[in-house]
């Protein structure tokens, strides 16, 4: 038997509730392992300590008074939980919570575009006429790269200089 379990059996060895032949096999393995030793003299050295064990009996009728005022505790208080589906119970809450959800959902969408489009209008009335020939070529700018990939478009400048 490993010296861990050994070592679980120390405290029954102290109170005497050991069975006879583990008891034999763990004085046989006291008299070999150091660390087990060690353990036992810890044991002791705490009984001594404790002095001797003398019962103490609570006074008449005290069982009775704890389970019957816990019963009540119980019964009078009520758990977070309970209070939580009570609250989620009522139908005035719950479409509270829903309205208030779904308000923050439209100003959670909404609030970007606005702040997008008061940034946008601020800076084109910032810009002068040049400024703002540029700002309408931009999508042509944009993609005048797949433009100049097209054939159609060479075809185009091909027409364009047999014209010119």
């Amino acid at each position: 038997m490993p010296c861990a379990q050994y070592k679980k059996l120390i405290p029954l060895y102290m109170d005497h509730q050991l069975e006879a032949e583990k008891r034999q096999g763990l004085d046989k393995h006291l008299s070999a392992c150091l660390s087990c030793q060690k353990e036992v003299r810890a044991y002791q050295q705490m009984w001594e300590l404790l002095g001797d064990d003398q019962e103490i009996s609570p006074q008449p009728g005290f069982v009775s008074r704890f389970w019957t005022k816990l019963a009540l505790e119980e019964s009078t208080e009520k758990s977070l939980w309970d209070k939580i589906k009570e609250a989620i119970g009522s139908r005035r809450l719950t479409y509270r919570v829903a309205t208030v959800c779904m308000i923050f959902i439209m100003v959670g969408i909404y609030l970007p575009h606005y702040y997008q489009q008061k940034v946008t209008l601020n800076t084109l009335s910032s810009m002068n006429e040049s400024e703002l020939e540029m700002v309408e070529d931009v999508d042509f700018a944009q993609h005048l790269d797949v433009l100049e990939d097209l054939e159609l478009y060479e075809d185009f400048d091909i027409i364009q200089r047999i014209q010119g």
